[in-house]
């Protein structure tokens, strides 16, 4: 069952309506494990239920014995349109997520220190970057982090997509028919024309030399077969440069399908996780 919390007004930001929900709870003294999707809206703003994150986290929530965290994004689903500061993206929107959203998120809910102690996170492309992102920016506030196609970094034929993407909304009734799920934070998203230059972190933005910062226990998952050469560089950068995370898992070929993603992800967390904290 979905339900919404605002966090507060800071000095970047208006106040924000964020619209989560909770996956198998097993109770308040569970560990956490919050699922970070691609995109910004979960089932709760109308995805199918067998798709991510609603049917994975399920399902990694039950073998794992936590409680599962999924929420929308400001600007996705119903809740208010995160509008101060909304630009430049995407690396600056996925900072805020890691840096204010997602910590403001967890302080609406009474999740405590101890509590994010033993959290982990488990994030899908640009959320596999914002779960890097908040490992970065607060290693000693979560227990580890588990990585479907991280992202570390931009890349050409990504940027070209978005611009693309940019410019059908800003030219065509696209707006229109994204408002049937994202509601008002359609219709009033602040976005610069079209033609306007892209921001230099758009094109640019790169968290190589950040990585270091990490001392969380990370698994990284490539990418499915067909996108191997693209991501393959991500997690060539993580390899390189996260050299403080204990561990390091990547292993050598995507999970051959869910079931197999589901036990690989199980057996690292598991492994990673004292008896004490279980």
């Amino acid at each position: 069952m979905t339900d919404f919390v605002t966090l507060p007004a800071t000095v970047s930001r208006d106040s924000v309506t964020v619209e989560y929900e909770w996956l198998a709870s097993e109770g308040r003294d569970a560990p956490v494990v919050v699922f970070l999707h691609e995109g910004g809206a979960p089932a709760a703003s109308g995805e199918a239920p067998d798709d991510w994150p609603m049917a994975l986290g399920r399902a990694l929530t039950r073998a794992l014995g936590m409680r599962g965290l999924v929420h929308s994004r400001p600007g996705s689903g119903w809740p208010a349109t995160l509008r101060a500061h909304p630009h430049p993206w995407p690396i600056d929107l996925l900072r805020q997520q890691a840096c204010d959203i997602l910590p403001g998120l967890l302080d609406a809910l009474d999740i405590d220190p101890a509590h994010r102690r033993r959290m982990w996170i488990v994030g899908a492309r640009d959320g596999a970057t914002i779960a890097l992102l908040y490992a970065i920016a607060y290693p000693e506030a979560l227990a580890g982090v588990a990585l479907i196609a991280p992202q570390v970094f931009a890349e050409p034929a990504r940027t070209e997509d978005l611009l693309g993407a940019r410019a059908t909304f800003e030219t065509t009734n696209l707006h229109k028919r994204l408002g049937r799920f994202h509601g008002d934070a359609v219709a009033t998203h602040d976005a610069p024309p079209a033609q306007t230059p892209p921001e230099p972190s758009l094109v640019n933005w790169n968290l190589e030399g950040e990585l270091d910062a990490i001392r969380c226990p990370v698994l990284a998952l490539p990418a499915n077969a067909d996108e191997d050469e693209c991501f393959a560089r991500h997690l060539d950068a993580l390899r390189l440069h996260a050299t403080r995370a204990r561990p390091l898992e990547i292993p050598p070929a995507p999970p051959a399908d869910r079931d197999a993603l589901i036990d690989t992800i199980v057996r690292f967390i598991e492994r990673c996780t004292p008896l004490s904290q279980n």
